[in-house]
């Protein structure tokens, strides 16, 4: 199956490129811990609520959240989880949550090379990562 992750037409050249600056990213980040990650997605879900109960007049325990696109930040919605909000995320492509080369397989299967290697490009940088070292430390 072909990948879903955009219409437009992107030279291979950019996308090389895209991923050349996705990984001084991850080497720059290196430090940065699954603490510090998931207190960022507390405080962006106390924006959200604080945005929905503005807006609506609800608490934001009262909404339905559908996260689109969930892939590229898996653990947020697990946050939304732990938080007890009634949430679902809806991805096209398959997410990649643990790293492992048969998870990977599966993604090539899925989704594609193209979309594999974009994958495995990310996952240095990604919450999935910090995840698994906070889980595998603790």
């Amino acid at each position: 199956m072909k990948s879903s992750s955009s219409g437009q037409k992107v030279s291979t050249l950019t996308k090389l490129k895209e991923a050349a600056i996705l990984l001084r990213a991850a080497r720059r980040r290196k430090h940065l811990s699954a603490e510090r990650l998931f207190g960022e997605f507390d405080c962006n879900i106390r924006q959200y609520a604080e945005l929905f109960t503005k807006y609506t007049g609800r608490d934001i325990g009262t909404a339905k959240i559908v996260e689109v696109g969930f892939g590229a930040r898996p653990y947020r919605l697990a946050t939304y989880h732990a938080k007890n909000l009634n949430a679902t995320g809806i991805d096209l492509d398959m997410p990649v949550l643990d790293g492992t080369l048969g998870e990977f397989l599966r993604v090539i299967r899925n989704n594609g090379l193209e979309r594999a290697l974009k994958s495995i490009t990310r996952r240095p940088i990604s919450a999935a990562c910090l995840w698994a070292a906070s889980t595998a430390s603790g």
